[in-house]
């Protein structure tokens, strides 16, 4: 099973929305992750489809980044208000040294909101047993997923393998969109190809974002646009990058630039996600959507790419 890891920020939210009702409703094998940096109207319309569509999600109570970090109450309260009598989804809890583990477990237990929680193991914790005994009696824990670039294998033992979901930022990111330039493609991964022979529930990675949190936008100097597809069994990432990178003025003229390699590209590839399709449209109308919705159409591509591959 696929977990990928979102931020909750607008265009995030509406790559799941927009294939909950085709390539994630007729899927078991993906279940999103949020972490709620702000309660927005986008979340706000997004939760009551995902709903509709039967879509299992991870909503992360206790953010790291945001204006919502250490905001429990509200959090709950618009869980409450938005979720329902719903119960396909499960309260995610960030387990590290600012836990307040106590304080959280009060304020769901209050809620009664659900039972259903995922851990998301960011640090090894020397008593991790006894946050499991005070969890286990009181919650259903669904999921451990586990940051494999921050703990040792060891810390594994803790759990019951079919409960593991291994998290890592596979995504290499540049300082610069430029520099995608020299990069061409790099490797993504193949997780998919081993988590069930090793007998762990599922994988998780931060799409073609990245792990690094950016609080708002700004007028790039290079058009990156990057495309997930699958080579010899294994995850890739395209990078189509403008030219014209010289300076931030005509970021429409860029994103043509990095469009019309990327068409060049799909022509011969053939990868036809739903994706693909909406960025083919708008070469053809010739139409710049803004950098928003290229960032949500290359996490769309990214999520049905996985959805086939499981």
């Amino acid at each position: 099973m696929y977990y990928p890891f979102l931020r909750g920020k607008q265009f995030e939210i509406l790559a799941v929305k927009e294939l909950s009702g085709n390539v994630l409703n007729k899927s078991e094998k993906i279940s999103p992750i949020f972490e709620l940096v702000k309660i927005s109207p986008s979340l706000k319309n997004a939760l009551p489809i995902l709903v509709k569509n039967g879509i299992n999600f991870n909503l992360i109570i206790n953010p790291r980044e945001g204006s919502l970090i250490g905001n429990y109450t509200e959090i709950i309260d618009f869980i409450s208000k938005y979720l329902g009598h719903y119960q396909n989804y499960q309260i995610a809890i960030i387990i590290d040294n600012k836990t307040q583990l106590r304080t959280i477990v009060e304020l769901l237990l209050k809620s009664k909101c659900t039972n259903r929680i995922s851990l998301i193991h960011n640090r090894s914790q020397d008593n991790i047993d006894r946050i499991l005994e005070y969890l286990n009696s009181n919650f259903e824990i669904i999921s451990h997923i586990i940051n494999v670039d921050n703990i040792r294998e060891r810390y594994f033992l803790n759990f019951n393998k079919s409960s593991i979901v291994t998290l890592k930022d596979s995504f290499i990111s540049q300082i610069k969109n430029s520099e995608y330039l020299k990069v061409g493609e790099s490797e993504f991964s193949e997780e998919h190809l081993y988590f069930e022979k090793e007998n762990l529930k599922g994988f998780s990675d931060f799409l073609t974002i990245g792990d690094k949190y950016m609080k708002g936008g700004f007028s790039p100097y290079a058009v990156a646009i990057h495309i997930s597809y699958v080579y010899n069994e294994k995850v890739r990432v395209k990078h189509f990058v403008s030219d014209s990178n010289t300076d931030n003025t005509n970021v429409a003229g860029k994103y043509s630039e990095a469009l019309e390699k990327l068409i060049a590209w799909e022509n011969q590839y053939n990868l036809n996600t739903i994706a693909m399709k909406q960025f083919k449209e708008y070469y053809r109308e010739q139409h710049y959507p803004g950098l928003g919705t290229i960032k949500k159409l290359s996490i769309m591509n990214h999520l049905e790419v996985i959805d086939r591959l499981l």
